[in-house]
């Protein structure tokens, strides 16, 4: 067992990781309760999932996909493998194949919750909305505290119009974690869709203080203020929207709603605001 163990330690040292994994898997065939053997193709799964993670981060997707194959190869069980796979797939657009590595992962560990966050995310993009909630359900409970879960289910609900259900959870989620912006921005959006026009400014100061990157969410704060006839914050709110991305034409029809202010304002920055616009 020793010199076969050896063998897969000569090899791993060689960086040929393929034959050092078969070395290590013969050790524990002579000798499954070999400790150091298991260990090294737990060293040899861990390093080549890394350096896929790596290729990954490097936009190198081709790179990573092999890596994370690789992977399998030496450990079929070796789940965040196939939810990486399953990340790649997604992000090129193969939904179907995303959401069945993704159940992959899960059939090996099902309270791997970020993995029914995940899947959610993929059904709920493929259109299917009703087995998007349920996956985003298994996530929380799991656990509880999983604040992206339940903004994620507030998305799909708002999409079914079903505002009540929506606003529970996004509440839930801005409970549960207080400093996400996202849950905000959202309940600000479902208000200002409801016409009501100080719980949508709340939310939406809440969200954009949280994440001041948000150009959508100072657009729709803009808007909520002209509806309020409130222009000199209309025209703050609108410029940070504007500032953060320049070819967003809804923001510069706030601001120049906002500058005209129901003719009380300045005419021409709005009539140059609009003709941006």
């Amino acid at each position: 067992t020793e010199a076969v163990f050896s063998m897969g330690l000569a090899k791993f040292r060689l960086s040929d990781l393929e034959s050092a994994v078969n070395y290590y898997g013969k050790a524990l065939e002579l000798n499954p309760q070999h400790k150091k053997a298991r260990t090294g193709i737990d060293n040899v799964v861990i390093n080549t999932f890394n350096d896929g993670n790596n290729s990954y981060r490097r936009g190198n997707l081709e790179g990573a996909m092999e890596l994370y194959h690789q992977v399998l190869t030496f450990d079929s069980t070796f789940t965040k493998a196939h939810f990486q796979i399953g990340v790649v797939e997604t992000k090129r657009g193969n939904l179907s194949i995303g959401i069945n590595k993704y159940k992959q992962a899960l059939a090996i560990d099902s309270t791997y919750f970020q993995c029914w966050f995940a899947l959610g995310l993929a059904q709920n993009k493929k259109g299917n909305s009703f087995d998007a909630l349920e996956s985003f359900q298994r996530a929380v409970k799991i656990d509880s505290t999983y604040a992206k879960a339940y903004s994620s289910m507030g998305s799909v609900y708002y999409q079914n119009k079903e505002f009540e259900k929506a606003i529970e959870v996004l509440n839930t989620a801005t409970a549960v974690q207080p400093n996400y912006p996202k849950p905000y921005i959202s309940l600000g959006r479902i208000y200002k869709d409801l016409d009501s026009l100080e719980m949508a400014k709340f939310y939406l100061e809440k969200g954009t203080s949280l994440n001041p990157k948000n150009y959508q969410a100072w657009s729709m704060l803009a808007n909520v203020h002209n509806q309020l006839k409130e222009c000199e914050s209309a025209i703050i709110a609108a410029r940070e929207s504007t500032d953060r991305k320049k070819r967003l034409g809804e923001g510069w029809y706030e601001l120049g709603i906002a500058e005209w202010c129901n003719g009380k304002g300045n005419k021409t920055a709005a009539l140059n605001a609009l003709e941006k616009a």
